[in-house]
């Protein structure tokens, strides 16, 4: 089965539901600050980066999302990082599922051929591009 996996760290913090680990992800959560009316009015940023500056917690959050993904899936072929934090996480989350990992760029950022996907933001709507990375399906 091809699976593609996109992390969306926020909604992953807010809704992981096992409770013997709702410590690391209580202190995961403290890590991450809000920015409101950020990069626009009405809009509530959420700053994952202090996570990536403390090794522990990184390695905390990328064991959790880990096990979350091993749970909700027999295997998992790809995953999609998107620009640009997503380049941060996936990889590493790529490599522990033994699965590839795919970039999802903003357009005229990648040589070659490439695939495009558009996707709505809290403040409109975003195309990426990325390399085919599925050569036994038609892309």
């Amino acid at each position: 089965m091809f699976l593609v996996f996109l992390v969306f760290l926020v909604v992953f913090l807010s809704s992981y539901p096992v409770l013997e680990q709702k410590m690391d992800v209580k202190k995961l959560k403290d890590l991450v600050t809000e920015h409101i009316d950020f990069p626009k009015k009405g809009i509530l940023f959420y700053d994952v980066l202090p996570i990536f500056r403390d090794p522990l917690a990184f390695e905390t959050l990328l064991t959790h999302l880990t096990h979350h993904v091993m749970s909700q899936f027999d295997k998992i072929d790809v995953v999609v990082g998107l620009e640009s934090r997503g380049f941060i996480v996936a990889p590493s989350l790529a490599l522990r599922l033994g699965a590839a990992f795919v970039p999802l760029r903003k357009p005229g950022k990648l040589p070659g051929k490439t695939i495009s996907a558009e996707f709505a933001k809290e403040y409109g709507t975003v195309s990426c591009l990325g390399p085919p990375f599925c050569p036994h399906i038609a892309c």
